[in-house]
């Protein structure tokens, strides 16, 4: 669609900007299998690159968790220690 997308302004110069998507869809289903293949192909590869480099986050400590730390808890991980303040307040209140 981004290849499509400025001819697609140039052609409508008073199109909405949720217009164009529209307009690039119903150009994408009249191609044929043939021309709709170079992107097909290109989809394919970033799909590829995209699980490999989802793999390699994950083998790191960035993707080990689940991502419901809080950034306090994010510091403690990396200092050693919590934020001046961090949980303080309410540990008294038990």
């Amino acid at each position: 669609m981004n290849d499509n997308r400025e001819k697609i302004k140039t052609d409508n110069p008073d199109i909405k900007f949720t217009e164009i998507a529209k307009v690039a869809g119903a150009q994408w289903k009249e191609l044929s299998a043939e021309d709709k293949q170079p992107y097909e192909a290109k989809a394919a590869a970033d799909k590829e690159r995209y699980a490999a480099e989802m793999k390699a986050y994950k083998q790191q400590a960035g993707g080990g968790g689940g991502g419901d730390q809080s950034e306090s808890e994010d510091s403690e991980d990396l200092l050693g220690t919590a934020p001046e303040g961090a949980g303080a307040a309410n540990s008294d209140e038990e």
